[in-house]
C-alpha cells in the first residue's frame, strides 16, 4: 500500500474510533479540532472537477468544505438549507452531504475520489434577458433652423404658392418651433403648431408646452389641442423591446451549450449546471416554434421543439407607459391661426401585468363632454392575442356605452384578423362634433396566407353600419382579394373588390398593377382599373448629387393624360419641375425642398430636416466625401467648408464617417467614423481632425471615489466611448477643448467634466468625477 494511502486509511480508523459528539461545549471543540481533513478527488454529475476537495469523515457522515461546494457551482442557499449540520474543522466550514436535499454522495471504491450526484435545484438559476440598452446622447450644440418644401405653380393660367415652412432652435434644453402652412389662395400663411419640447430619454418621457395631438386610446380619438403634454414616448429609446418576448426555460445538470433555432435563426450561449431562462431573440413578433439543443462537454445532445407567441401590443412586465394631457382643443387646424375651443383634460395609463396580460385606462374631459374607458390585451397560450375594451361618454346626448373587441393571430404562414365596435346613438367622443344620428357598429374580418415562391394571397371584409337596429339608416358592406407575387424580380398585384349598398347598389371592380426593376435607381409599371390604366417609368435621386425623372402616361373615362418631371439633388437641398396635362387642362410646377441650419454663427444650406442631424467638420485642404451608414452624401467636406448630415435616428447610433481614398497621405485623419446619438431635432457636432489631434486618458469616478462601471457607455462632444478597467476612457482627437462625458450604465446616468489637459499629461490617467442629478446641489 502507498504511503498516502496509509495515513488516509490511518486517520480514517481514527475518525471513525473517536467517540460520538454531543453538546457544544470544549470538550466536543477538543474531539472535532482533532479530525485532519483529507483531499479527495471530485465528480459532480459525471464530469470531474479540475480542482480537489477537502472532505472530513465523521461517524460514517461525510462533511465537505463549503467553500469547495460553492466552486462546484452549487447555490448559496441550497447549502445554507442544510440548517444546522454545518461544522468548523481548522477555522473552515463544512457541510453535512446527506443533510444537502437532493444531493447524494458518496466514495469510490478505493476512497480517492467523491461522487455526488446533485439535483438542477441546488444550483443557481441563470437568466439571460439583454434588457434595456441605454444609448448616451452626444453633447449638443445650439442650432437656429429653418425646413421648408415650397411649391409654385400655374394650372391653366391661375398661379398660385403653397407649401410648408417649419423655423425653430434648439439646444441642450429641447427644441422650440412654429410651423406654418403657406397658401396663397386662402389669405397667405396659417399658424399650424408652435411648442417647446424637452425629452428626457433615459426615462423615455417627452414635455410638451403648446400645441400637441393628444395620446387617444383604442376607444378614442386623438385630438389636437394648445396646452401641456407630459408622458411616456418609446421612440425615445428606439433600440430597447418593450413588449414581453418569449422565454425558453431548461435546465442543465452540467456545464453545457444551449442552441436555440426558430425561424431561419439562430444563437448559442454557455449555461453552468442549474435551471436556465433566456430570453429568445431575434426579437420575434406572431407565432412561432423554436427548438431549443443543449450539449454538455461530453458531447451528449437533447432537442426540445417549444411553441411561442409575442405581441407587441403588450407591454413587459413592470412597465408602464402614461400620458397626461391639458389645455383647449384646437378649431380650424390648418385654417385659422390661433381659434381654440373648450377646454380639455384627459389622462392614461397602460402597464404589463404579466407576460400574458396588459391593462390600461383612459379619462378625457372637456365641456359638456366627458368619457372613461378601460381596455386589455392577453396572449391566449401559442393560439393568438384577443383585445377587448369599453368606454362610457356623458354629454348634451345623455350616457352613452362603446364596446370594442378583436381577435389576431400571427404565423410564418398566414394570418387571421378580426375586430368588432359597437356604440350607442349617445355616446360621443371629446372633440367630436356630430349632435345627431343613431348608433353605429362596424365589423372586419382580414386574412393573409404566404404561398411561399409563388406569392401571397390577401382576403378581407368590412361591414359599417350607421344607425343600429330599427334607426339602422346606412350600411356599407366592402370585400377584397388580391394577389401578389415576385416573378424574377419584378412586382405583381392582381385582385377584386365587392361593394355594396344598403339601397341594393353593387359594384364589382378588378385591379392589377405589374412594376418591372430596371436597375438600382430605376423601375417601369402599368396599372388597371375600371375606367383607368396608366403607365410609369420612375428613376429616383441618388443619395449623392444627380438626376431623378418621372414620366406617366394613361387613359381615364375615354381621355388620354401626361404628366413628367425632373428633379435635382444638392448638399443645399432638393428642387423638381413637374408638368401635366389632362381633361384638356394643363399646369406645370416648380418645387424646392430643404433647410437652412446655423451652427456657431455660420449658416450652412442643406436638405430637408429629419428627425436629428449633425454638423460635420474636416480639417483636411482636400474636400472629401461624408457618409452616413456607409452612404454618400451629395456635398464633401473640407477645412472651413462644414456638411449638415439630416435624417439621423435620433436617440440611437449613427455612423457618419469619411472616405479614406479621398484623404492625402499627408493629411492622415485621427479616425475615418464617429458614432453619435443625436437628439430630436437637435445638432452634434462630428469633427474629424488630424493625427496631430490629442488623445486624453481619464480616470472616471464617482462621488464616492469608486471607480465607474466596466464597460458602461461614454458619450462626449467626439463622439462614443467605453469605461475600461478601473474606470478608465480614452477619448479619441481630444483637442484641449473642455466638455461633457455623459456615462450610462446599470446603475443610471452621470456627468462628469472633461478637463483641459497640457499636451506632456495626456496620456496619464487623470482623473475626474462623474456626479449623478440627484447628486448636485
Amino acid at each position: 500500500m502507498k504511503p498516502a494511502m496509509r495515513r488516509w486509511v490511518a486517520a480514517l480508523v481514527a475518525a471513525l474510533a473517536l467517540p460520538p459528539v454531543s453538546g457544544a461545549g470544549p470538550a466536543c471543540a477538543q474531539q472535532v479540532a482533532a479530525i485532519e481533513p483529507l483531499p479527495v478527488g471530485v465528480v459532480l454529475n459525471g464530469q470531474t472537477i479540475a480542482q480537489p476537495g477537502l472532505l472530513v469523515i465523521r461517524e460514517g457522515r461525510l462533511l465537505a468544505r463549503r467553500s469547495d461546494m460553492e466552486s462546484w457551482g452549487l447555490a448559496a442557499h441550497s447549502l445554507n438549507a442544510s440548517g444546522g449540520n454545518a461544522e468548523t474543522f481548522d477555522g473552515e466550514s463544512y457541510v453535512a452531504l446527506d443533510r444537502v436535499k437532493g444531493l447524494v454522495a458518496r466514495l469510490d471504491g478505493d476512497g480517492a475520489t467523491l461522487l455526488v450526484d446533485a439535483d438542477v435545484s441546488l444550483f443557481p438559476r441563470f437568466t439571460f434577458d439583454p434588457g434595456r440598452h441605454v444609448v448616451p446622447l452626444a453633447q449638443t450644440i445650439p442650432a437656429q433652423f429653418l425646413d421648408y418644401d415650397m411649391t409654385l405653380s400655374d394650372w391653366n393660367g391661375h398661379a398660385r404658392l403653397g407649401g410648408f415652412v417649419d423655423a425653430g432652435l434648439s439646444g441642450p434644453w429641447g427644441v422650440a418651433d412654429s410651423s406654418f402652412l403657406v397658401d396663397s389662395d386662402r389669405g397667405g400663411v396659417v399658424r399650424l403648431d408652435t411648442a417647446l419640447r424637452r425629452d428626457f430619454p433615459e426615462r423615455r418621457m417627452r414635455l410638451v408646452v403648446g400645441d400637441a395631438v393628444g395620446a387617444g386610446a383604442p376607444w378614442s380619438r386623438p385630438v389636437r389641442y394648445g396646452g401641456v403634454f407630459l408622458g411616456t414616448d418609446f421612440s425615445l429609446d428606439p433600440q430597447s423591446i418593450n413588449f414581453p418576448l418569449p422565454v425558453i426555460s431548461g435546465s442543465a445538470l452540467t456545464a453545457s451549450t444551449v442552441e436555440l433555432m426558430a425561424q431561419a435563426s439562430r444563437q448559442s450561449m454557455d449555461v453552468g449546471p442549474g435551471a436556465f431562462d433566456l430570453t429568445l431573440q431575434p426579437r420575434l413578433t406572431g407565432a412561432g416554434q423554436v427548438t431549443m439543443s443543449v450539449r454538455d462537454m461530453a458531447g451528449n445532445t437533447r432537442q426540445v421543439t417549444r411553441s411561442f407567441y409575442a405581441s407587441p401590443s403588450l407591454l413587459r412586465p413592470g412597465l408602464t407607459e402614461f400620458a397626461f394631457e391639458a389645455g383647449a382643443l384646437r378649431k380650424g387646424f390648418g385654417f385659422d391661426s390661433f381659434a381654440y375651443g373648450p377646454m380639455f383634460a384627459a389622462g392614461g395609463v397602460r402597464r404589463g401585468i404579466t407576460s400574458r396580460l396588459t391593462l390600461e385606462g383612459r379619462i378625457e374631459v372637456s365641456g359638456k363632454t366627458r368619457m372613461a374607458g378601460l381596455g386589455g390585451a392577453m396572449v391566449i397560450g401559442a393560439v393568438g392575442e384577443v383585445s377587448v375594451a369599453g368606454a362610457v361618454s356623458q354629454g348634451v346626448a345623455g350616457t352613452g356605452v362603446l364596446v370594442r373587441a378583436q381577435a389576431q393571430r400571427v404565423t410564418p404562414v398566414y394570418t387571421l384578423t378580426a375586430s368588432y365596435e359597437r356604440a350607442d346613438a349617445r355616446f360621443r367622443q371629446v372633440g367630436e362634433g356630430r349632435f345627431n344620428g343613431g348608433g353605429r357598429s362596424e365589423l372586419a374580418v382580414a386574412a393573409g396566407v404566404s404561398l411561399g415562391d409563388i406569392g401571397s394571397l390577401n382576403a378581407s371584409y368590412a361591414r359599417l353600419t350607421q344607425g343600429i337596429g330599427a334607426e339602422a339608416s346606412t350600411r356599407f358592406d366592402l370585400a377584397s382579394a388580391y394577389y401578389t407575387a415576385n416573378i424574377r424580380g419584378a412586382y405583381l398585384s392582381a385582385g377584386v373588390q365587392y361593394t355594396a349598398y344598403r339601397d341594393g347598389r353593387r359594384s364589382t371592380g378588378l385591379f392589377g398593377s405589374l412594376t418591372v426593376p430596371l436597375g438600382p435607381r430605376r423601375n417601369a409599371s402599368i396599372v388597371a382599373e375600371p375606367g383607368r390604366a396608366a403607365a410609369t417609368f420612375n428613376q429616383s435621386l441618388p443619395d449623392r448629387s444627380g438626376f431623378g425623372l418621372r414620366a406617366l402616361a394613361g387613359r381615364e373615362r375615354g381621355e388620354a393624360w401626361v404628366e413628367g418631371g425632373i428633379a435635382y439633388r444638392s448638399g443645399a437641398g432638393d428642387i423638381r419641375f413637374d408638368a401635366a396635362q389632362r381633361r384638356g387642362q394643363s399646369g406645370a410646377q416648380l418645387n424646392v425642398r430643404g433647410s437652412l441650419l446655423r451652427v456657431d454663427g455660420n449658416l450652412v444650406a442643406g436638405q430637408h430636416l429629419d428627425d436629428g442631424f449633425a454638423l460635420v467638420e474636416v480639417e483636411s485642404d482636400t474636400p472629401v466625401t461624408v457618409t452616413v451608414e456607409n452612404r454618400p452624401r451629395p456635398t464633401k467636406a473640407a477645412q472651413g467648408k462644414d456638411v449638415i448630415v439630416t435624417g439621423l435616428q435620433p436617440y440611437a447610433e449613427n455612423r457618419i464617417g469619411v472616405d479614406a481614398a479621398d484623404v492625402p497621405i499627408q493629411e492622415d485623419l485621427d479616425t475615418a467614423q464617429h458614432v453619435v446619438a443625436p437628439g430630436w431635432r437637435q445638432a452634434v457636432r462630428v469633427r474629424f481632425g488630424t493625427i496631430g489631434g490629442q488623445g486624453l486618458r481619464l480616470r472616471v469616478l464617482d462621488t464616492h471615489g469608486v471607480p465607474v462601471q466596466t464597460g458602461s457607455s461614454v458619450a462626449w462632444a467626439g463622439g462614443l466611448s467605453v469605461v475600461g478597467h478601473d474606470g478608465e476612457v480614452w477619448l479619441e482627437g481630444y483637442r484641449r477643448s473642455a466638455g461633457t462625458l455623459t456615462i450610462s450604465g446599470d446603475g443610471g446616468l452621470c456627468r462628469a467634466a472633461v478637463p483641459v489637459v497640457a499636451d506632456d499629461a495626456r496620456l496619464a490617467a487623470t482623473a475626474v468625477t462623474c456626479v449623478r442629478e440627484n447628486e448636485r446641489t
